[in-house]
C-alpha cells in the first residue's frame, strides 16, 4: 500500500490552489497583438490610473511583530525576500515567549534588508497583562536595555517601545476616562525624560495603545507637544478591519495639524490584521493596500508562533502563499498611482495597489477580490506611449492559497501576451477572481519580445463540506469568516472531522476531469499537536473509485485549523471518479489519530508545461532600478537586462526539495557575470558573452535548498544582457540524485553519553538519535567519505517538539541548536525551527567543507545563555507553575539522517570536451596541486593518475573559433593567467570563473609530433603560451606562461605542447 505524508514533501511536485483563473483575453487571428474583452458594467472594476502618482513607493505594510525567532529562524532568504522592513521584538532575554530576542535578532534583520527594529520594553514581563510591582523596577528593566542597545553595532536601528497597549494593561480607562489618560501622560514624560537622559540619541515609540482612538491621541499629542516628549514614532494597533486603515490615519493627521506639529511623524501600525485574514492572499491585499496608500509602516501580528514572520512561512525555509504576495509588494518599485478599487472604503471588496516605474519602463498591479469571487475587470489608463510605445507586454500571475503550513510553490503564470493600448490610453483585462488568490500583473512595452509559457493546465478544488459523507462520528466545522474573524481562514468557511483512532468516516469526493493522464492531488488537512490521540502527522487512506488504498500524512499544526497540505499523484481517465478520505485502509490498517479536512485540489500533471519554471530577468529584482532593455533582439517575454560592472538581477527561486537543479541563464553581449546561489558561486559553467549578435546559454547544476533560494546574477565587466533564468529541478529517483546524494542514519554514528538511538518514532526512517545536548559530552559523530575536497550540501532530517511545559497565550515553542564540527575543527551554531511535534520531522541544509575521502561529521549541544553570556535565562516572575522553566533549548534536535551532496555538479561542457593534458617533454600531467580550491594557486604538473585535479573541462566560447574556458575538475575553478599579466613568467593559476580574457585560451594544432591531439594553449589576454618552466621534466614543476615557441623551437623543446586527448 503506498504512502504519502510529510516525510519527503519534497518528492512531490507541490502544487497548491484551487480552480484555475484564467485571463480572458481574445486573440485576433494571425497576430501576435492580443485585444482585450471590453468590460461589462456589472463587472467589478479595479482602475489604475497610471497618469496621477501617489508617492514614492515606500513597502512599509512588510513588516511583522516576533517574526525573527533566532538567527536562521526564520532564514535570511525568506527575511529579504519578503522585503520585511520593521521588527517588533522582544525585550533582550524578556520573559514574555522564549526567543525573538532583539539583540539577537537585529542581526540578521539588518543583514537582510531590514530597516528598524522595536523593542518592545515591556516584555521584559512573563505575563501579558505585564506583572511589574512597581515603576521603580521598571525603571530598573529599561535602564539595563537601553545601556545593552547602546553597545550594539546596531543601535541605530533599535526603536525603544516603552508601552504596550497602555489602554488595557496599566492604565485602563485612559481611552475615556480623563484622569487615566493624564497619569498615563505623566508617566510617558516621565519615561521619555529616562530613556533620553541615559541615551540621548535614543527613539521611542508610542502610545502603542490597542487600538485607534481620537480622544487619548488627541489628549496625548497636545501634552506631549507642550512637554516636549513626542515619540520618534506614532504606534498603535489595527487588528479588526482593513476598512479602518486609511480613516484612522487621515484622523490622526488632523489631531496632529490642531495640536500644531508641523513635521507629521512617521506612523507604523505595528500589529495589523486578524486570523482569519492572515494566510490568505485575497484577503491581505486590502490590508497592505490600505498601508501602502497612507504611507505608513506596519507590523503583522503574533497571534500564533514566532519566528515565521507574521504566519508568513510554512517552516525555516519554506514560504506560504502569504510569503510570496509580500515578495510582490516587496518587488514594487518608482512611483505608486492611483487605485480605485469596487469600494475602498470597505473591506471584503476587490481592491488593489499600484506602481509605476519609469526608468525601468514597468508597471506592476497586485489586486484580490477580499474574499469574493467571479468575474472582473482590471482596467489600466492613462499609459503613457513615450514609456510603453502602442503595444504593451502584460503578464498575470496567481499567487493560490497554500495554508498555514503548506509549502507555496512560485505563482502561476496565467498569462502572457502582447496588448494593444486602446485610443484613449488604456487597456481592459478581464480576471477571473478565486477568493483566495491574489494576482499581480506586470505590464512591460510592448511588440518586440515574444510570449513567455503560461500555465493554464486544468485544476479543480473540491470542499470537504459540500462531499458526501457517511460512517459515524464525522462533523461539519464553522471557521474563520468576515463576522468572526478571531478564527483561522479556511476554504469555503468550513471543514470535515471525524478521521480518528476507531472511527468509520469516509468523505466522498465527485470529481470530474476532462483529460486521461496523472492528477497533482493536494489535501488540505490538519492535525492538532495539543490532541492526545495525535502522534504525529494523522494517517488516513485514499482511495481512487474504490480501489486500493493509498496511506496520507496529515499534517501536524500548533492546533486546529492549522492548514498544510498532503500530496500525491492520481493517474484519472477523462471522465467523472470519486475520491474517497477515510480512516480504514487495505489490510485492516487504520488511522492513528485525529485529522480534519478542508479541502482537496487536482490538477493536470503536464511536466511540459511544470517541469521548469522561467523566470524573465525584466521581471527579476534589478539593483539601482536596473536597466532593462526592450529593443528587439528575439528575447524571450517582454526584454532582457543590461548588466554592466557590478548590477546584479536577483531571482527568487523556489525548489520543492533539498535537491539538484540545473539553473540555465540565457544571454548576449560581450560582457561577463557571476551566478551565485544563497551567496555562493555556482561556477560550473560562466556566463561569458562573445557576440552581441546570438543568445548563449550556460547551465549550472547546483543543490538547491528546499523552499526559497536566492540566485543572483551580477555583472563583472562589460554589458551582458541578461534574458531569463530556467529552473529545472531533479527528482528523488533521478540518477542526478541517487548518485550524488549520500546519505548517513545518524543511529548507525558513534553516539557518547546521553545520546541514543529510539526506534519509537513512526515518521523516521528506522532509528532516531536523542539525547544530544547539555554539553560536549553527549554527542553523534558520522564518518562521512567526500570523493574530492569542497563545498557540500548537509541536509538534515531532524524533529524538534520543544516548547514550554506552560505557555501563556501563544504556544512557547522553542528553536534548537547543534554545534557542528568538521575534522575536530571548530563547531559552528546551526538553529532548528520547531517542527510542532517530536513526530513530524523537517528537513534544513546548510553548507560545509569537507576534506577528499575521510571526514568526521561531530553534533553537540550546549547550554545557551543570556546577552552576557553567563546567565541562564529563566521564568522568574508571573506567579505561575512556569518558574524556573528555561527560557532557551540546551538540546540539538532529533536527528533521523543526514546527506552530504557536493554542492555544485559538473554536467559537462556542452559542445565542447573534457579531457587531461599532458606535457608532451616531461609526459606528466597539468595539474591543480592537492585539490586546492584556493584562487591563485599556481598550476603545475604532477605524474599522471586517475584524480579529478588533473581533469579539465574546455568550454567553447560562443562566436570565437576554437576558444576555450577551461575548468578545472576538483576545484571548479578556471586557469586564469596572474592579473591579466602580458609578461614572460606570469603564473598559470586557478581563479573563480568570471569569463575575462585572461581566462580565455585558443587551442593551436600541433601536427609535428604526429598525433592530432597535440596543442598548445594560447592566452588570448597576452597571445603567450601555457608552458612549464625552465622545460623541468620534473613532477611539481610550476607552469606560467611564456612566449610561444615555433617551427624547431617549438618541437625541440616540446614544454608548450599539451595532448588533449579527450578532443575530437
Amino acid at each position: 500500500m503506498p504512502r504519502i505524508g510529510q516525510r519527503r514533501s519534497t518528492t512531490r511536485r507541490l502544487l497548491h490552489g484551487i480552480a484555475t483563473s484564467l485571463l480572458s483575453l481574445t486573440v485576433i487571428a494571425g497576430a501576435s497583438t492580443v485585444m482585450a474583452t471590453p468590460a461589462s458594467a456589472a463587472t467589478p472594476t479595479l482602475t489604475v490610473d497610471l497618469g496621477t502618482t501617489t508617492g514614492a513607493f515606500h513597502g512599509g505594510a512588510s513588516g511583522a511583530l516576533y517574526g525573527l525567532s533566532a538567527p536562521e529562524v526564520p532564514t535570511n532568504n525568506l527575511i529579504e525576500g519578503m522585503g520585511l522592513q520593521t521588527t517588533n521584538t522582544k525585550y533582550q532575554d524578556g520573559q514574555q515567549h522564549p526567543g525573538s530576542d532583539a539583540l539577537e535578532v537585529a542581526k540578521p534583520f539588518v543583514d537582510s534588508g531590514g530597516k528598524d527594529v522595536f523593542i518592545y520594553m515591556t516584555d521584559v514581563y512573563r505575563t501579558f497583562s505585564y506583572e511589574r510591582t512597581s515603576y521603580a523596577a521598571y525603571q530598573a528593566a529599561m535602564k539595563t536595555q537601553v545601556e545593552q542597545a547602546m553597545a550594539s553595532p546596531y543601535k541605530d536601528r533599535i526603536v525603544f517601545v516603552p508601552y504596550n497597549e497602555p489602554d488595557g494593561m496599566w492604565f485602563p480607562g485612559m481611552r475615556t476616562n480623563g484622569g487615566s489618560l493624564a497619569a498615563f501622560n505623566a508617566e510617558w514624560l516621565q519615561t521619555y525624560d529616562f530613556i533620553k537622559g541615559i541615551w540621548p540619541a535614543a527613539r521611542l515609540a508610542g502610545p502603542n495603545v490597542s487600538s485607534y482612538t481620537s480622544s487619548a491621541l488627541n489628549g496625548f499629542l497636545t501634552y506631549c507637544k507642550a512637554n516636549n516628549c513626542l515619540p520618534d514614532v506614532m504606534t498603535w494597533h489595527t487588528l479588526g478591519s482593513p476598512a479602518a486603515v486609511r480613516s484612522t490615519v487621515d484622523s490622526y493627521r488632523a489631531l496632529e495639524t490642531a495640536a500644531g506639529i508641523t513635521t507629521p511623524l512617521p506612523i507604523n501600525l505595528n500589529e495589523y490584521a486578524y486570523r482569519y485574514h492572515l494566510t490568505d492572499p485575497g484577503q491581505m491585499v486590502q490590508w497592505i493596500a490600505a498601508i501602502e496608500d497612507e504611507k505608513v509602516d506596519g507590523n503583522l501580528p503574533y497571534w500564533n508562533i514566532n519566528g515565521n514572520l507574521g504566519d508568513s512561512a510554512a517552516g525555516q525555509n519554506i514560504p506560504n502563499a502569504q510569503w510570496w504576495l509580500y515578495n510582490w509588494y516587496s518587488s514594487m518599485s518608482g512611483n505608486t498611482v492611483k487605485v480605485t478599487g469596487a469600494s475602498n472604503d470597505d473591506a471584503y471588496t476587490l481592491q488593489g495597489l499600484a506602481s509605476l516605474d519609469t526608468a525601468k519602463k514597468q508597471a506592476r498591479v497586485i489586486l484580490a477580490g477580499g474574499g469574493t469571487s467571479g468575474d472582473s475587470n482590471t482596467v489600466i489608463k492613462n499609459i503613457s506611449s513615450s514609456v510603453f510605445g502602442s503595444t504593451v507586454h502584460v503578464s498575470v500571475f496567481q499567487d493560490r492559497y497554500s495554508g498555514y503550513i503548506g509549502a507555496a510553490a512560485t505563482p502561476t503564470r496565467l498569462s502572457d501576451a502582447d496588448v494593444a493600448v486602446g485610443s484613449d490610453g488604456s487597456i481592459t483585462l478581464p480576471i477571473t477572481l478565486d477568493a483566495m488568490s491574489a494576482y499581480q500583473v506586470i505590464v512591460s512595452p510592448g511588440g518586440t519580445g515574444s510570449t513567455t509559457a503560461a500555465d493554464k493546465t486544468w485544476s479543480a478544488g473540491y470542499e470537504a463540506e459540500n462531499a458526501t459523507l457517511s460512517g459515524s462520528g464525522y462533523n461539519i466545522n464553522t471557521e474563520g469568516t468576515t463576522g468572526s474573524i478571531a478564527k483561522f481562514a479556511t476554504s469555503g468557511t468550513k471543514d470535515v472531522g471525524g478521521l480518528r483512532t476507531g472511527s468509520s468516516t469516509v468523505i466522498s469526493f465527485p470529481v470530474s476531469v476532462p483529460t486521461t493522464g496523472d492528477y497533482n492531488l493536494s489535501v488540505f488537512g490538519n492535525s492538532s499537536a495539543t490532541a492526545t490521540n495525535v502522534k504525529g502527522p494523522t494517517n488516513v487512506y485514499m482511495r481512487v473509485d474504490g480501489g486500493a488504498s493509498t496511506r496520507i500524512d496529515i499534517p501536524v499544526g500548533f492546533q486546529w485549523v492549522v492548514w498544510g497540505h498532503s500530496d500525491t499523484t492520481v493517474h484519472l481517465t477523462s471522465g467523472s471518479h470519486t475520491i474517497t478520505l477515510a480512516a480504514t485502509g487495505d489490510n485492516s490498517s487504520a488511522t492513528v489519530g485525529d485529522a480534519i479536512i478542508d479541502k482537496i485540489d487536482l490538477q493536470y500533471n503536464d511536466d511540459a508545461v511544470q517541469g521548469t519554471t522561467l523566470h524573465e530577468a525584466e521581471q527579476a529584482a534589478l539593483s539601482d532600478s536596473g536597466t532593462a532593455t526592450y529593443t528587439s533582439q528575439g528575447q524571450s517575454g517582454a526584454g532582457a537586462v543590461n548588466l554592466t560592472s557590478g548590477k546584479s538581477a536577483t531571482f527568487w527561486v523556489y525548489s520543492a526539495r533539498d535537491g539538484y537543479a540545473d539553473l540555465t541563464s540565457r544571454f548576449r553581449n560581450t560582457g561577463q557575470a557571476d551566478l551565485t546561489v544563497n551567496g555562493r558561486t555556482a561556477n560550473d559553467q560562466t556566463l561569458s558573452g562573445a557576440t552581441p549578435n546570438a543568445w548563449s546559454t550556460s547551465t549550472n547544476r547546483v543543490y538547491l535548498n528546499s523552499g526559497i533560494n536566492k540566485v543572483k546574477v551580477t555583472g563583472t565587466s562589460g554589458t551582458l544582457a541578461l534574458d531569463d533564468l530556467a529552473v529545472t529541478p531533479f527528482s528523488a529517483t533521478d540518477t542526478v540524485t541517487t548518485g550524488n546524494v549520500v546519505t548517513y542514519q545518524a543511529e548507525n554514528g558513534t553516539l557518547t553519553g546521553t545520546a541514543a538511538a529510539d526506534s519509537t518514532y513512526s515518521q523516521a526512517d528506522g532509528g532516531v538519535v536523542t539525547g544530544i545536548g547539555d554539553g560536549t559530552a553527549n554527542s553523534l559523530t558520522l564518518n562521512v567519505n567526500a570523493p574530492s575536497a569542497g563545498t557540500y550540501a548537509m541536509t538534515m532530517r531532524y524533529a524538534n517538539g520543544e516548547k514550554m511545559s506552560v505557555s501563556r497565550g501563544n504556544p512557547d515553542i522553542l528553536v534548537e541548536h547543534a554545534d557542528v564540527s568538521i575534522n575536530g575543527g571548530d563547531a559552528t551554531r546551526v538553529n532548528f525551527a520547531n517542527t510542532l511535534h517530536w513526530n513530524q520531522f523537517a528537513d534544513y541544509t546548510v553548507p560545509v567543507t569537507l576534506a577528499a575521502g575521510a571526514n568526521t561529521v561531530k553534533f553537540t549541544a550546549s547550554q545557551l545563555y543570556n546577552y552576557d553570556g553567563t546567565t541562564i535565562g529563566l521564568v522568574y516572575s508571573g506567579g505561575g507553575a512556569d518558574i524556573g522553566q528555561p527560557m532557551r533549548s540546551s538540546s540539538a534536535p532529533h536527528l533521523d539522517e543526514v546527506s552530504f551532496a557536493p554542492q555544485n555538479l559538473h554536467i559537462g561542457t556542452s559542445s565542447g570536451f573534457s579531457s587531461t593534458a599532458v606535457a608532451q617533454h616531461s609526459s606528466l600531467c597539468l595539474e591543480d596541486p592537492s585539490q586546492s580550491t584556493t584562487d591563485g594557486t599556481q598550476y603545475r604538473q604532477n605524474t599522471c593518475g586517475s584524480g579529478q585535479e588533473q581533469v579539465f573541462d574546455f568550454h567553447p566560447v560562443s562566436g570565437v573559433t576554437d576558444t576555450y574556458t577551461v575548468v578545472n575538475h576538483s576545484s571548479g575553478k578556471c586557469l586564469d593567467i596572474s592579473a591579466y599579466s602580458t609578461a614572460n613568467g606570469a603564473a598559470v593559476q586557478q581563479w573563480t570563473c568570471h569569463g575575462g580574457t585572461n581566462q580565455r585560451f585558443r587551442l593551436n594544432a600541433v601536427t609535428a609530433l604526429g598525433n592530432s591531439h597535440d596543442y598548445q594553449l594560447i592566452a588570448v589576454n597576452s597571445g603567450k603560451c601555457v608552458d612549464v618552466s625552465d622545460i623541468s621534466t620534473t613532477a611539481g614543476a610550476l607552469v606560467h606562461q611564456w612566449t610561444c615557441d615555433a617551427a624547431s623551437a617549438l618541437t625541440s623543446k616540446k614544454n608548450q605542447i599539451w595532448r588533449l586527448l579527450g578532443k575530437a
